[in-house]
């Protein structure tokens, strides 16, 4: 099992956090710290990379929502990028592809 890290970077004024690992109930707390970062110096747009990210789970999920919800006020956007054919479906299945911007 690869072991959990949550980056981020800025590109041309976008917050740009890409995670590695797993996100489940122990890691999401980190995962959360690092968006909560990102977002308070870039408020408008947030590019989640779940390219290293195998399986997520609720309170992964959670995360996302959190973030939008955050975002919401200042018309921000949360876009999720390179999530594999699981996490794909746990988002389709949960309708947060329609909540957030979901790219492959």
């Amino acid at each position: 099992m690869e072991s959990f890290g949550a980056y981020t970077s800025r590109t041309n004024g976008t917050a740009v956090v890409s995670v590695r690992g797993d996100v489940d109930l122990y890691t999401a707390p980190h995962l959360w710290e690092t968006i909560d970062e990102a977002i308070t110096d870039v408020p408008h747009e947030l590019v989640v990379d779940l390219t290293g990210v195998r399986f997520v789970d609720s309170t992964g999920l959670s995360v996302l929502v959190r973030a939008q919800k955050r975002l919401r006020p200042v018309e921000g956007t949360v876009v999720v990028r390179g999530a594999n054919e699981r996490v794909s479906m746990t988002l389709e299945v949960t309708k947060l592809n329609t909540v957030l911007t979901v790219e492959r």
